[in-house]
C-alpha cells in the first residue's frame, strides 16, 4: 500500500512537473513561431528590411514557394536570400 502511495506521488509531481515546463516554455514559443510567421508572410515586394547580419535593404522579387527573397542593398546590387534571413521588417 505505502509503494503505491510513492508511487502516485512520484508520478503526480512529474505530472505536475511536466506541466509547468509545457506552459511556461512550449506554448510562449509557439505564440512566438507563429508571430514571426505572419510577419514574413506579410512581406510583400517594395518593404524594408533589416537582415539578421543587420544589412538593411528593400524587397525587390519574393518567391514563397522556395522562401528565397531579392533584396536591393544599393543601386545595382541585389542579393538573393532565404526568407528566413529577415530579422524584421523596417516601418516608414
Amino acid at each position: 500500500m505505502e509503494q503505491t502511495v510513492n508511487l502516485i506521488s512520484i508520478i503526480l509531481v512529474w505530472v505536475v512537473f511536466l506541466g509547468i515546463f509545457y506552459f511556461m516554455l512550449i506554448i510562449p514559443q509557439k505564440r512566438e513561431a507563429k508571430k514571426r510567421q505572419e510577419m514574413l508572410d506579410s512581406l510583400k515586394v517594395g518593404d524594408k528590411i533589416v537582415t539578421k547580419g543587420g544589412l538593411i535593404g528593400q524587397i525587390v522579387a519574393i518567391n514563397k514557394q522556395k522562401r528565397i527573397i531579392q533584396v536591393s542593398f544599393a543601386k545595382g546590387i541585389v542579393f538573393e536570400m532565404l526568407l528566413d534571413g529577415v530579422a524584421y521588417p523596417l516601418k516608414d
